[in-house]
């Protein structure tokens, strides 16, 4: 649905809004099989089952790279990465509840799927909710554009069953690093940009039922861009061929 408010063309080709850098993409698919390890209770030796997922996902998103230097550098980038999530996401204190969310709710007579990567409860007495979603970049637009901030918001609140309270019973996390750099080898401090959500304006909610309404009434209609400047978009040469 993204893809298609986005652009028409590029929902119809089976394009996505998101393009990730596979370093990233080797980061946030290491996180959640970790995650889902620790919730399998398949972790024997914390490092070493860490280190072994890191390398897995390196084979899978950058067969071509088989420099012993920069394989290195890959999990090196790639464990402080992880590291700085468990600052930001203490495991003492954030246990992972559900890996790869995608809960389908009813928005009218639209059926919504919505994705969460990680789904934590806090380890408190009313067992906040705190949902994390990794993006290839973050900005103040996100915050302020995305109305599937407000839809997630309204979904996690409607299954959280504890007593209400003065703080924030749920938490939308969004998440986005910088990829790594083969040019930029020595740069060691790669911080998170997070975006946190914990409620929703009249206004959102407004934006996201007017947003939905129009995808529902023209899914069907193809337009094709007459200018169209997104020179990097892996659709683009199907696009044009159509």
């Amino acid at each position: 649905m993204k893809a298609y408010l986005n652009c028409s063309a590029l929902f119809h080709l089976g394009g996505t809004a998101y393009n990730y850098d596979p370093s990233q993409e080797v980061l946030y698919k290491s996180l959640k099989d970790f995650y889902l390890k620790i919730l399998k209770l398949e972790i024997k030796d914390f490092d070493k089952d860490l280190v072994r997922t890191i390398k897995k996902n390196l084979k899978d998103f950058y067969p071509e790279v088989t420099s012993p230097d920069d394989l290195q550098y890959l999990v090196n980038w790639t464990l402080s990465a992880v590291n700085d999530f468990f600052q930001i996401f203490p495991l003492n204190k954030y246990t992972p509840l559900i890996v790869n969310h995608e809960p389908v709710v009813a928005h009218g007579s639209l059926l919504v799927s919505l994705a969460f990567d990680l789904l934590f409860v806090q380890s408190n007495e009313l067992a906040f909710i705190h949902a994390v979603c990794f993006y290839p970049k973050i900005d103040s637009h996100n915050k302020n554009c995305d109305f599937f901030n407000a839809v997630k918001i309204d979904f996690l609140k409607s299954v959280y069953t504890k007593r209400s309270c003065a703080r924030p019973s749920v938490n939308l996390h969004n998440l986005s690093i910088k990829p790594a750099s083969f040019r930029n080898k020595n740069t060691k401090n790669y911080p998170y940009t997070k975006e946190t959500v914990t409620k929703v304006t009249k206004a959102s909610r407004a934006q996201a039922k007017e947003a939905l309404a129009y995808f529902d009434k023209n899914k069907q209609i193809k337009i094709i861009k007459p200018f169209c400047d997104t020179y990097s978009c892996p659709k683009r040469k199907e696009c044009q061929d159509a």
